[in-house]
Parts: structure tokens; sequence; C-alpha cells
């Protein structure tokens, strides 16, 4: 019995989506809007990855771009924020995100790449230069 394939659809859905709200704030005329809005589609844009079939591996992948995401946000409310209280706390999300970036960073790096779902490694012999 052949296992389903997961529905691309969905994914896509919510991709498109998101990139619309992010567009939708791109319009306002703030830097700070703007800052926000490039933040969020570039962390969007880096969560698309293919799945892989390693669930840990996927997870970090996708997890990485998404704390990068929530950095970058922070240094938005830095530079153009007014609230002290505010700028307490993304200092100290960006503080925790860069170390938990790290930490999945080494994670992956002690483990072979995970090739993404149906993609092929040419065989030896067969277009491959040595």
């Amino acid at each position: 019995m052949s296992q389903p394939r997961p529905c691309l659809f969905l994914p896509g859905l919510l991709l498109l989506t998101l990139l619309m709200a992010g567009q939708a704030l791109a319009q306002g005329d703030d830097p700070a809007s703007k800052g926000y809005a490039q933040a969020m589609q570039r962390m969007h844009q880096d969560m698309s990855l293919a799945p892989s079939g390693d669930a840990d591996q996927d997870f970090l992948r996708g997890m990485i771009p998404h704390h990068q995401g929530a950095i970058d946000m922070a240094k938005v409310v830095l530079e153009h924020g007014k609230d002290p209280k505010v700028k307490k706390l993304a200092r100290q999300i960006i503080k925790a995100q860069e170390k938990e970036i790290a930490l999945m960073k080494a994670w992956l790096a002690k483990k072979p790449a995970a090739k993404p779902q149906g993609q092929t490694t040419p065989s030896a012999g067969h277009g491959v230069q040595h």
C-alpha cells in the first residue's frame, strides 16, 4: 500500500496569504512598516523548504529562518520604536533567538543533510564529474 503524498496546495495557499499580508504592510509609507514587511517576506520565503522526510531536520531548517525573522523584526523596533519596555523585550528576543539559532545550526552540522523528497542523486559514472 502506497503512502499518501502530502498536499502541496495548502502550504502554497498559506504562503501566498502571508506574502499578501506582508505586501499590505509594505504599503505603509513609514520606515517601520516597510521594515516589518521586508522582514516577514524574507522569513516566509526562507521558510519555504522542500520537505526531506526527516522531521528533525525539517523542523530545524524551518525554525532557523523563523527565529531570524524575529530578530529582524526586533531590530526594526529598536530602530523605530519608542517604548523602552518594548525595546528591552526586543533586545532579549534578539539574544535568545541568536542563541537558539546557534544551537540549531550546530545540531544540523553534526548530521548528514537530508535530501528533499523527490530529488535523486546521480549515480557515479552517469554525468557526475570527479
